[in-house]
């Protein structure tokens, strides 16, 4: 992550992936970042707590390819490319 204003680097979420992110959902609800990765790993990251993932789970055996918070930020829906949601 990025600051803009500054063009510095913020934070590195890469340690926590075992391979590239290919899907990620801001949930302004709960003020969370959800990332879904080509290892099949999901994980929400609060970006308010230093360096830690809130949420970590194995749910897809093919890469995540899609990931999607509904509208109220209760319900958090994942897809990967064994066309498994």
């Amino acid at each position: 992550m990025y600051d803009h204003a500054t063009g510095t680097s913020i934070r590195d979420l890469s340690a926590h992936h075992d391979a590239r992110v290919g899907a990620t959902d801001w949930n302004p609800a709960t003020r969370t970042l959800a990332c879904g990765g080509r290892d099949g790993a999901l994980r929400e990251y609060d970006l308010r707590a230093p360096g830690g993932a809130v949420l970590e789970r194995s749910f897809h055996d093919a890469e995540v390819c899609g990931v999607r918070w509904a509208p109220d930020g209760a319900t958090l829906a994942t897809g990967d490319n064994g066309n498994h949601l």
